[in-house]
């Protein structure tokens, strides 16, 4: 197993293109977060069954894209770039963002709004984890969430607003801040 990224640091161009030993790079992607004040714009992975395959086509990348290095591992090219490189070499691209996915933090959304259902049955029921239940749904910490607070929750992370989310709730502002605080949300 084992795979070839692409990133950025969020703000700046240069792609980072780096290996890991895992199918997929989340974990090592997560890792980097700490270096990144400004965040990562994680463009895609390509997976491969085992680590040979994936040395050889970071290889490959690194010496197609050479002349546009800048320091090691970090090159001045772009998405277009690299995806034509990739379909160039018959690989797809895997990017966190695929339909496949908004499709199921969709569905995650509507277990929790529509059907009032609780976050750790959500991730029984979609089979995934209760982290990736709380990410989805824009909570920070995992804690017991009340049902008349799921709304608000929902509302606030579509809004972004809290005073629009007070006015269509008929609630007070300061309501609507104590319970964004309780759960941690900004």
């Amino acid at each position: 197993m084992g795979a070839v990224y692409f990133l950025r640091q969020k703000t700046l161009k240069p792609v980072k293109i780096g290996f890991t030993k895992e199918r997929k790079p989340i974990r090592r992607i997560n890792s980097y977060k700490t270096y990144f004040p400004y965040g990562l714009d994680f463009i895609g992975y390509v997976e491969f069954e085992n680590v040979f395959d994936a040395i050889n086509f970071e290889n490959e990348c690194q010496e197609y894209f050479k002349l546009l290095r800048i320091n090691k591992e970090w090159y001045d090219i772009n998405n277009e770039q690299i995806n034509n490189f990739i379909k160039k070499k018959e690989y797809i691209l895997i990017n966190t963002y695929t339909k496949e996915r908004s499709v199921k933090q969709k569905e995650i959304i509507s277990l929790f709004k529509n059907e009032q259902k609780t976050p750790k049955k959500i991730a029984i029921i979609k089979g995934v984890s209760l982290q990736y239940v709380y990410k989805v749904l824009n909570i920070k910490k995992e804690q017991k969430i009340n049902y008349k607070h799921q709304n608000l929750i929902l509302l606030f992370n579509e809004l972004k607003d809290v005073v629009l989310v007070s006015k269509k709730l008929n609630i007070s502002v300061q309501y609507v801040y104590r319970i964004l605080k309780k759960y941690n949300i900004r």
